[in-house]
């Protein structure tokens, strides 16, 4: 269904990276890993069953900031008591034909309550996605990735203070 909707979202015309829609705080509702993708293509290894019982998801989101700054933000509690956050904080470079370019810094793990005792560190090296929003209104947007992934993300009222927060401290 959610394929079917992004082709014909896709057929309405339109640029959906210059509608000022795009830009706010949503929520991953649905994701589904093209044939090329190895993992899960929103939330990486922390989405993985693994993953999964090691750091309980309590929120995936991405928010897109006017004029292109994307985060990629997944909330989890570390074996159900202690919170943390992973998140990239990228570029958006728009390319031809609807396409994207996002350019993400290194991965940061925030863990423990918010505040100064959070213990904030660099995970990896930077990296690099193509994505295609297809639809996008005041409540629903559609995506494709490079790699044949499907998303759906909905409008979402989640608190950003605690990932800027999180982006601003000095990691370790």
């Amino acid at each position: 269904a959610i394929e079917r909707l992004a082709g014909e979202a896709q057929a309405q015309g339109g640029d959906p990276l210059r509608d000022p829609r795009l830009f706010g705080r949503w929520e991953v509702a649905y994701t589904s890993a093209g044939a090329a993708q190895r993992g899960q293509p929103a939330g990486g290894r922390f989405s993985s069953r693994l993953g999964r019982a090691l750091f309980r998801p309590r929120g995936l989101f991405q928010h897109v900031y006017p004029p292109g700054e994307v985060v990629n933000a997944v909330r989890f509690s570390l074996l159900g008591a202690l919170p943390g956050l992973v998140l990239l904080r990228g570029d958006l470079e728009p390319q031809e034909g609807g396409w994207a370019r996002v350019r993400f810094d290194p991965p940061r793990l925030a863990l423990g309550p918010r505040g100064a005792r959070r213990l904030v560190c660099a995970l990896g090296p930077p990296s690099s996605v193509r994505l295609q929003t297809t639809y996008v209104d005041g409540a629903l947007r559609l995506g494709k990735g490079g790699l044949g992934s499907l998303f759906a993300f909905v409008s979402s009222d989640a608190d950003d203070a605690e990932l800027r927060e999180a982006l601003r401290a000095r990691p370790v």
